[in-house]
């Protein structure tokens, strides 16, 4: 038969085990939110980051449109319509009129594959950093 000082103790027992399963929880959790923490900071970081790269991109490319049609001899007039961006920062330019067209699609095309040279690079600076 079990008496109150048995039931005491059990108690005892299983108020201990409660609480060093508590603390294993609350450890757990306090380790990932660190995690969470630490991965946010990154994140933030390399956002800032991409987003400095895009408007340098942007002002390479309008300078390098610029600098295309400057260097072709113009004849005509040359009209221009507003660039449209697109998803992921890549931006194309309008319609193209007259004589320098030409110049225009080839200063965007070569724009967009530096672009994409330099994306490459960028990424894998970023996965060797990564693995430091």
């Amino acid at each position: 038969m079990l008496t109150i000082e048995d039931i005491k103790t059990m108690l005892d027992m299983q108020q201990q085990a409660y609480r060093d399963a508590m603390e294993m929880v609350m450890k757990d959790l306090s380790s990932r939110i660190r995690q969470v923490e630490s991965s946010n900071s990154e994140l933030i970081h390399s956002l800032q980051y991409t987003q400095k790269e895009v408007e340098d991109l942007k002002a390479d490319k309008k300078t390098l449109i610029e600098e295309a049609v400057s260097t072709r001899p113009a004849t005509s007039v040359m009209t221009v319509t507003p660039a449209t961006t697109f998803a992921g920062g890549a931006a194309s330019v309008g319609a193209v009129t007259g004589i320098g067209a030409v110049a225009v699609r080839e200063a965007s095309a070569g724009m967009e594959d530096s672009q994409r040279g330099e994306g490459q690079e960028v990424a894998a600076q970023r996965k060797s950093k990564r693995k430091k």
